[in-house]
This record gives structure tokens, C-alpha cells and sequence, in this order.
């Protein structure tokens, strides 16, 4: 999103801050003389405006009241209509930005408040900010027929109708804003358009949306004062990977320099490095030496129209940027190299670590849990033993699905129907209680589809997980690159079966412990070898998925068996299950 022309007025280039002031300049909340608490006289109210902006005040910020509230509130504001008001303004000041601090949009409705907006910023000569809320003041909504539970929504669809009122529409056209219906064909638009083509929109607090929604949509963010560690916390929270927050680093500055690091790790886009770098060389502390490391696409710096000022910022001497490359896919192919091997294990073994720790680690903690109840199920004597087994299956087997999808749901699968077969006992297939606990299943993934579906860009995220995470890891989907997951793991039949004894060694030492007592043991009667064949069934090829997770599990639920005999059982660890050959996994 482009730098609007109001907003870089409120930015000097040494990094110094600017002040504005909150009107009106009269006695809003003091004790009048006379009058009613709240309620500004307005006596000179214009005339101090006009002198505030001959002094260099670099703003003047109106809130909008719509209605006053002399006994929940108290204050009537600028009593004015604010864009009314704004008008005037527009006509006695120079240089001053003009700014709603805030104006609840909800009960603006879009389309009259892009036109309102947009009639002040031509007027003042494109110096409007539009900073904009979702209200707290529940009795005002009903007055102006709206839903107060439903503002967050209502500010989400009202700030896509401003944005398209704005734009300017094709020849033939006009504006379309899907969200009150209104379709380009109609040929209908909303003047006058802003003088920069658009008007820089800053939310105010939250407005009921996230962070990163605030971070994509809005040019700014307005803040409640607090101490200073809260306020800097907050703003750190914003997503350096979201579109359009490139915007928002140079007001970052001062928190950097409060900091006082040696070292910054920039995590956002490469296309958003200049962005981040150009401030840095006006920052009130440029005389701190700084070192900036990218583990992100940094050669993407190289192509956009802010590489210039990168070179500048370098070459102001205080602050140096170290690219890794380890996250280019192409430093592996062209300069694999150049990277010492030490320094590169230690980074790929701690990256391998943490991506495993988010997904990999809870998947094997639920499929071990479902073999164990798959086991239990199985070789059950009576119904009710089966169906206890079968339930603790499919309820782990639910959390699986919530920490990586269906694949959670293959090693079990391919367990019972392998062991069907082995073992001759078809009827296992046809039992009531292998299917009954579908039911917890299906409670589980629903709650959490509904939950999803109800949030933000629910239907979007959704469809990612359903048709890219889920279809896309067996099939080739039509998809953004970032989103393919059938391409994302490149492996050969048996390749994770090859590297368990390094990944888990020294416990590779009691693989071959167990299977060292399995071959002494094998002349045992076939009834007291079932553990074996459940985790051979576990882990032959139509159930690779789980590698040896079959053998965790079965060494666990077979060990009071074989300890009625005087026999030991080891358990082996196992970093995670891995996908079938070709199938391919997520990317990260």
C-alpha cells in the first residue's frame, strides 16, 4: 500500500516526533462557569485553530460524537457535526493535517463517509487522515439502526466500501462494493475522489479485529496511552509478514532505540526490507552501531523500488545487514558450498526441531495414543472391551486431525485392515463398535470447523485446509506456489526408514535390542506374538505413513503380556511420522 501524502506530513526524516492537538480548544471537560459539564462554549474555537497551525502544531484531531451523553459520558466533543466542521477548518488552516480521532464508522455507513471523507481532503488540499472506530457507546446504535454486537463486522464490510469508493472505476464502469451489493456494471460512483487517489485510514484501539487484520487493511494505528511498556508491546505485535505493515516500521524507531539491541532480525518479506532499512538511518539513535540479520528472502531487496535506500542506509556506516541465505531455495543448488558445515547443521537441526515441535510432535503423541487404542480394540474378548478400545482410537485419532489433517488417520486405518487380512479375521471390518466412535470424531472436527468458519476469513482458511492441506498433499491442486503441499517433501520409497538409526540414535541401540530378543523369542506360540504382527501391520508399506510409530505402540500395550511371562519390552522413540513416498508433507 503506497505511502499517502497526509500521513508523511506527521513523519519527519531525523526520527523527531511531532505534536498535534485534540480540539477543541475551549473547556470540553473543565468546570464551566456556566453551561452544562462536557459541553465547550466554543468561544475563538476557530481562531485558536488558525493559531495553532501558524505555530507548526503538525495536526488537529476532532472525535465524533454523534450523540450527547451527558450521563454515561459527559462530553459533547466539538458539538459540531464532524465533517461539518471539518469544512471550516479546511478554509482557516494552512499546513495542518486534519484528522477524525475517531469516527465511528458503523453508524456512517460506508459509502456517505467516503464521500464526506473525501470532500475534506480535496477541500484542505489533500491533508485529511481518516482515523476510524467501532464505537463503545452501545445506546447510540439502536438510534441509528444498527446491530451494536455486529459492529466489528459492519466495520470490516464499511471499511471495504470506503476503500472502493475511493478508487476510481474503468471507463464504463463503476465502483463495486460486493458487500452492499453493488455491481460495477451499474455505472455507479461516489464523489469527489481523494487528491492522492486515496486517504491514509487509521484504526482506532481495535475496532473488534485483529492485529494482523488492522496490519493488512488499515495505513495506521492509533493507540490508547498507557506506559510506555505497554504501548511498545502492543505495536510489536503487529506481523511483519502481513501486506502493507512496511508502512508502519518508521514508528517503530523509537521502541529500537529504547531497546538498545546489538542485533535486529528482520522476519517480514524481503520486498519489505527497504521499508524497514530506510528509517534506520534517521533513527534517534543512527549513532548506535546495528547489525540487521534477514532469514528471509532478502535478494528480494534487489528488485524493488527502495533498493536505493538500502545502499544509503549501509552506507551511513552504523548499520550492517548480514543475509544468511539458508532460507533461499536457491542457495542449496548454485552455493551450497559457501556455507560452512558446521554453522549450517546447527541452524537446519534447530529449524528441523522447531517445525517439528508445532505439528509433528502432537501427531505422534495422538497416533501412538490411537494404536494403542486400535491394539486394545482388536484383540478385545468382549464388546464392551472393544468399544472402550475403539473410542480411545477414534478420539485420539480427532486431536490428530487437528494437529496435521487426515494423515493422522492412516496408520491406524492401514493397521486394521493389514492385521484383517493376515490374520483372516474379515469380520473386524463389520463391527459395530469400530465405527461408533465416528460420532466423537465428527463432535470434535465440527466444533472446531464451526470456530474457524465463524472467524475472520474463516471460509478462506478453511478452503486452504480442506482442498490445499488436505487434497493438495495427495494430488496436484491449482494453487499458489506457497500452498502446494503434494511438491513440498521430494523423497524416495524407504527414505525415512534409512535415516532413523542416525535421527534416533543412541535409542537406535535398543531397536536392535528389541529386535535382537524378537528373533530369540519368534519360535513363540502365534498367539503370544500378536504384539509383533500389530507392529509389523503398523509399519508395512500400505501404512508407511507411521514408520515405527507401530512398534511405540505395540512395545507399550504389549508389555504387561509379555511381563506374565517373565519377559522384558523395550520402547524406541521415534522423531514423527513422515509422509507416504510422493505424497509429500507441509510447507514451512
Amino acid at each position: 500500500m503506497a505511502r499517502p501524502s497526509a500521513l508523511s506530513r506527521l513523519d519527519r526524516r531525523n526520527g523527531a516526533p511531532t505534536i498535534g492537538i485534540d480540539l477543541p480548544l475551549d473547556n470540553d471537560l473543565s468546570v464551566p462557569t456556566s453551561g452544562t459539564r462536557g459541553v465547550p462554549n466554543l468561544v475563538g474555537h476557530a481562531e485558536r485553530a488558525a493559531l495553532a497551525d501558524r505555530l507548526g502544531f503538525a495536526a488537529l484531531w476532532v472525535r465524533d460524537v454523534p450523540i450527547h451523553d451527558p450521563v454515561r459520558f459527559g462530553d459533547a466533543c466539538t458539538v459540531f457535526e464532524t465533517f461539518t466542521f471539518f469544512g471550516h477548518l479546511a478554509v482557516t488552516t494552512e499546513n495542518a493535517v486534519l484528522g477524525t480521532a475517531a469516527v465511528v464508522l458503523p453508524l456512517r455507513g460506508g459509502l456517505l463517509a467516503a464521500k464526506a471523507a473525501a470532500s475534506v481532503d480535496v477541500l484542505s488540499g489533500g491533508r485529511f487522515v481518516f482515523g476510524v472506530a467501532s464505537g463503545d457507546r452501545a445506546v447510540e446504535y439502536p438510534l441509528f439502526g444498527v446491530d451494536f454486537d455486529r459492529r466489528g463486522q459492519t466495520f470490516r464490510e464499511s471499511v471495504a466500501t470506503v476503500r472502493a469508493a475511493w478508487r476510481t472505476p474503468l471507463p464504463g464502469d463503476g465502483i463495486s462494493a460486493p458487500e452492499l451489493g453493488l455491481d460495477a456494471a451499474l455505472r455507479l460512483d461516489v464523489l469527489p475522489k481523494p487528491v492522492s487517489g486515496g486517504i491514509p485510514l487509521v484504526v482506532a484501539g481495535k475496532a473488534q479485529q485483529s492485529l494482523e487484520w488492522i496490519a493488512e487493511h488499515a495505513d495506521g494505528w492509533f493507540n490508547y496511552p498507557r506506559d510506555l511498556a505497554g504501548l511498545t508491546g502492543q505495536i510489536e505485535q503487529y506481523d511483519s509478514s502481513q501486506q502493507g505493515v512496511g508502512t508502519s516500521f518508521a514508528t517503530r524507531m523509537a521502541n529500537l532505540c529504547a531497546a538498545e539491541p546489538d542485533v535486529v532480525y528482520f522476519a517480514g518479506r524481503g520486498r519489505d526490507l527497504a521499508h524497514f532499512m530506510s528509517p534506520l538511518r534517521t533513527r534517534p539513535c543512527a549513532d548506535r552501531k546495528l547489525i540487521v540479520l534477514s532469514g528471509d528472502d532478502a535478494s528480494q531487496a534487489a528488485t524493488t523500488a527502495g533498493f536505493n535506500e538500502i545502499k544509503d542506509t549501509l552506507e551511513s556506516g552504523n548499520v550492517q545487514l548480514i543475509y544468511t541465505g539458508l532460507a533461499h531455495p536457491g542457495a542449496w543448488t548454485t552455493r551450497g558450498s559457501a556455507y560452512p558445515s558446521a554453522a549450517v547443521s546447527t541452524f537446519l537441526l534447530s529449524y528441523q526441531v522447531a517445525i517439528w515441535l508445532a505439528t509433528d510432535a502432537p501427531l505422534l503423541a495422538t497416533v501412538s495414543v490411537a494404536l494403542l487404542g486400535t491394539y486394545v480394540g482388536f484383540y478385545a474378548t468382549s464388546s464392551r472391551e472393544r468399544l472402550r478400545g475403539y473410542l480411545l482410537m477414534h478420539a485420539a485419532l480427532g486431536l490428530g486431525f487437528l494437529s496435521k489433517s487426515a494423515v493422522a488417520w492412516m496408520v491406524p486405518a492401514m493397521t486394521i485392515l493389514t492385521l484383517s487380512i493376515w490374520e483372516k479375521r474379515w469380520r473386524e471390518l463389520f463391527r459395530w463398535e469400530l465405527y461408533a466412535g465416528l460420532l466423537l470424531q465428527a463432535a470434535l472436527i465440527l466444533t472446531w470447523v464451526w470456530f474457524v468458519y465463524r472467524g475472520d476469513n474463516g471460509a478462506e482458511h478453511l478452503k486452504v485446509f480442506f482442498w490445499n492441506n488436505l487434497v493438495g498433499r495427495f494430488s496436484a491442486v491449482d494453487a499458489p506456489p506457497e500452498l502446494q503441499y503434494a511438491a513440498a517433501h521430494r523423497n524416495f520409497p524407504g527414505k525415512y526408514l534409512i535415516e532413523l538409526p542416525l535421527y534416533l540414535f543412541p535409542w537406535t541401540l535398543l531397536v536392535i535390542a528389541a529386535a535382537r530378543r524378537a528373533w530369540r523369542q519368534r519360535q513363540t506360540a502365534l498367539h503370544d506374538n500378536r504384539a509383533v504382527r500389530f507392529a509389523l501391520a503398523a509399519l508395512e508399506p500400505l501404512g508407511q505413513l507411521g514408520d515405527g510409530l507401530g512398534l511405540i505402540a505395540a512395545r507399550r500395550v504389549g508389555r504387561s503380556e509379555l511381563e506374565g511371562h517373565g519377559r522384558r519390552c523395550y520402547s524406541t522413540p521415534h522423531p514423527g511420522p513422515k509422509p507416504v513416498a510422493g505424497a509429500g508433507g507441509p510447507r514451512v
